[in-house]
């Protein structure tokens, strides 16, 4: 969130998350959080989940939008 690294806590319910913002006193309600993207890249995602980045992509499934940015 912003330029602070927050945990994910509880367990993950169908597509909801909960994060623990206490070590990020800025965030607000309704702040963006990256989640895979320039600040967090796929690889890391993969690595703490035990897997590569083609599973956890091809994992997402069809509901989440997608956004496709060149080079």
């Amino acid at each position: 969130i912003g330029e602070a690294y927050v945990p994910i806590v509880g367990r993950v319910s169908m597509d909801l998350i909960t994060v623990d913002v206490g070590e990020a006193p800025e965030a607000r309600v309704g702040d963006w959080v990256e989640l895979i993207g320039h600040h967090i890249p796929l690889d890391d995602v993969a690595a703490h989940a035990t897997t590569i980045g083609y599973e956890i992509l091809t994992s997402l499934g069809g509901r989440l939008a997608r956004r496709y940015i060149g080079p």
